[in-house]
């Protein structure tokens, strides 16, 4: 018996330990490294920074990389600026800032339209008038499939010279994986038309690693041949998963580079926050 409650004592007293143990951890983690508070979000946190002069970058600026390479990284990168009183070009308000939707539908539809009307020379008419586009295409939504990065890039260039064009990328392998573990997007991309060939020399098909990779690798050199011709605009090469890549927005773009992976950093604390709960209602 006297060992049963010795044995008690010792257990109540590990728990009481590893609880407080676990609350100074979550103090420390949530509240002393990063400076703000657990329960607020991290975009929320508010410093009036100045607008240096290296932020008056051109306007409008349109990411022309592919999708599942950063677009929402992006998005939330500018988002994160407004979010600290970041001024947009002009000095006044804030960055109006789109992420494939444009006013009430989807970006590509409109440019696909604004391309198909021979009387409209500006492929972003009547987009929104947007200071940001981190993603422009649409693919096979509501039956449209289309790469204004792709098929629009002379155009949009040309109606916007001396703007900033944003070419995101990542490591292919993880690239590929992504489009593939992302429902449909490798499906759609190939009915879309765009991972061409489908057959090798000997007429046998070419596996969808393969075909997406060549995809990838095209765009990107695409994008780069093309800029080496046209100098008005401002081309930003950003490597998404290098740890470099908020330092490359900072410099081009005057927002902090603590903002940058900012969307990862909120639903890593979103979840730590949902376990400190389950925690404290343990016990």
């Amino acid at each position: 018996m006297k060992t049963y409650s010795i044995f008690i004592i010792c257990f109540v007293i590990l728990l009481v330990c590893s609880s407080i143990y676990n609350y100074h951890f979550y103090i420390y983690e949530y509240l002393i490294l990063p400076g703000i508070s657990p329960f607020d979000s991290l975009t929320e946190t508010k410093a009036v920074i100045s607008l240096p002069e290296l932020n008056r970058w051109p306007n409008p600026a349109l990411v022309v990389g592919l999708p599942k390479a950063g677009t929402t990284a992006i998005q939330q990168y500018f988002k994160c600026g407004n979010s600290m009183n970041h001024a947009s070009k002009d000095g006044n308000g804030s960055l109006k800032i789109s992420h494939w939707r444009c006013r009430d539908g989807f970006c590509g539809k409109y440019i696909k339209k604004n391309m198909g009307d021979p009387n409209q020379s500006d492929p972003l008419y009547n987009t929104g008038d947007y200071d940001v586009y981190t993603q422009l295409d649409v693919i096979y939504t509501q039956g449209v499939c289309y790469f204004p990065q792709i098929y629009a890039l002379n155009e949009i260039e040309a109606s916007h010279p001396n703007s900033t064009f944003i070419l995101n990328m990542r490591n292919v392998t993880n690239w590929v994986q992504s489009v593939k573990n992302w429902n449909t997007l490798a499906k759609r991309l190939d009915k879309c038309g765009l991972l061409e060939p489908q057959l090798d020399s000997k007429g046998l098909n070419i596996p969808m690693d393969e075909k997406l990779e060549t995809f990838y690798w095209d765009h990107i050199q695409r994008v780069r041949d093309f800029f080496q011709n046209h100098t008005h605009s401002r081309l930003v090469e950003l490597t998404i998963d290098s740890p470099n890549a908020g330092k490359v927005m900072e410099n081009n773009f005057g927002i902090p580079e603590r903002c940058w992976g900012v969307a990862n950093k909120n639903n890593r604390v979103k979840n730590k926050k949902l376990r400190m709960r389950k925690f404290l209602l343990r016990h």
